[in-house]
């Protein structure tokens, strides 16, 4: 006999290790897959845990993004977050927004379901 295969719950976020550069900056490959995305610029929010980026709609937070789809991050954003050294970027699965964490948080992110 077989046992029943159990149904795991859609993911809700895809997740890199990237690494912010010596010029603050990160390199953000998902922004191709950001939804409404216009390739210049994302709005950027410092959320409680997380950096959040989304297609820019409103006119506040507005990052400018290079041709390399790299976003520089602020100091501030940096340091309250403990963005330093590796970073996690978490592409929601909806494709609406892209979180950016401290990669100390991995394995709880990792254990995120449905």
């Amino acid at each position: 006999m077989f046992a029943p295969a159990v149904a795991l719950g859609t993911a809700r976020w895809r997740h890199a290790i990237r690494r912010i550069d010596p010029g603050s900056r990160l390199r953000v490959r998902e922004l191709v897959d950001l939804d409404g995305f216009d390739g210049v610029t994302v709005v950027a929010t410092l959320r409680r845990e997380f950096w959040e980026l989304r297609a820019a709609g409103r006119k506040s937070a507005v990052r400018p993004v290079d041709s390399q789809r790299r976003v520089a991050v602020p100091r501030g954003v940096r340091h309250q977050l403990g963005l330093d050294g590796p970073v996690v970027v978490s592409l929601a699965a909806d494709h609406t927004r892209i979180a950016v964490w401290p990669s100390a948080r991995l394995d709880q992110l990792l254990d995120v379901r449905a």
